[in-house]
């Protein structure tokens, strides 16, 4: 749980789930994951709720840590073939 809650920034679930200003969404799971949640709240001694909440803002966290570094490595690949060009176009003034 404190890897999940470093993830999302704070230091406890209570820090990151407060009621008010947040949205219920409904996630349909099937039986066995939502098996699985409640066990793995007990584990923490969470809400399953207040679980989910966490691993899910931790995989947004990592969805967009990932689309980060997807972007820039295809501006550093899109500066490289500028580059290239660039030097193709200055080598037909010759």
């Amino acid at each position: 749980m404190n890897e999940l809650e470093t993830r999302c920034g704070s230091g406890a679930c209570s820090d990151i789930i407060e009621l008010s200003g947040h949205h219920p969404v409904a996630i349909p799971l099937n039986h066995t994951d939502c098996h699985e949640l409640k066990a793995l709240a007990e584990v923490f001694g969470t809400h399953p709720d207040q679980l989910a909440a966490v691993i899910l803002k931790a995989g947004l966290h990592d969805l967009h840590a990932g689309l980060d570094e997807d972007l820039a490595q295809m501006a550093r690949e899109l500066r490289a073939v500028m580059a290239e060009v660039g030097e193709v176009s200055l080598m037909h003034r010759a």
